[in-house]
């Protein structure tokens, strides 16, 4: 129920393929915590960004708001 939805970027999320971040997002009315990563460039904490998918492992997948 994330996908497509906008996250705050909480802990900086490296670029594609460097790392892992966190983000907190609605989900089913609750604010939660979740591990991500970037789909393309690095993004900052304290910034937005979409959720594109939700990777087999749990990880979401964003990317930056246009």
């Amino acid at each position: 129920t994330a996908v497509g939805k906008v996250a705050n970027v909480y802990m900086t999320v490296p670029a594609k393929g460097e790392g892992r971040g966190q983000v907190q997002v609605s989900v089913s009315g609750r604010l939660m915590t979740l591990t991500a990563v970037s789909a393309g460039p690095a993004l900052p904490a304290f910034t937005s960004a979409k959720v594109v998918e939700v990777r087999d492992d749990g990880a979401l997948v964003i990317e930056p708001v246009d």
